[in-house]
């Protein structure tokens, strides 16, 4: 995939840095030796803390389960009942509406610029490392 995408535009000889894991199957020898030979710099995270680097995770996800959490709870989807279609079909048109409601509540401008701080990402900052 990063050859490909190197080579459309138009930078084959530049280094590519790939952050990943420690997982094993990622550090083989032959993965290894294929990067050296497609001059691909690879930086390895500490087993355990790739989340730490993701703001999908720090920050996004977490706030979409919480707001999913309490649309559970909330009784505004109650009076949703099409009688022309199943039971089975009216619950997956709430599961729809609560998850809809949910990422609507958790990826606003706001959100999204607090999980890239919260990361570290941007600003740079090395504290959050």
């Amino acid at each position: 995939m990063l050859l490909p995408y190197r080579q459309s535009i138009g930078m084959t000889e530049e280094w590519i840095l790939l952050i990943m894991d420690c997982h094993k199957t990622h550090v083989s020898d032959g993965n290894v030796q294929f990067c050296r030979e497609n001059r691909i710099q690879i930086c390895l995270l500490e087993a355990h803390t790739s989340h730490l680097s993701q703001p999908l995770d720090v920050g996004i996800f977490n706030s979409y389960k919480a707001a999913y959490r309490r649309s559970i709870s909330a009784s505004f989807l109650v009076d949703i009942n099409f009688e022309s279609i199943s039971a089975a079909s009216n619950n997956r048109i709430k599961v729809l509406a609560r998850s809809l409601a949910s990422v609507q509540a958790a990826t606003n401008k706001y959100m999204i610029k607090r999980a890239f701080y919260h990361t570290g990402i941007f600003p740079l900052s090395f504290i959050h490392f």
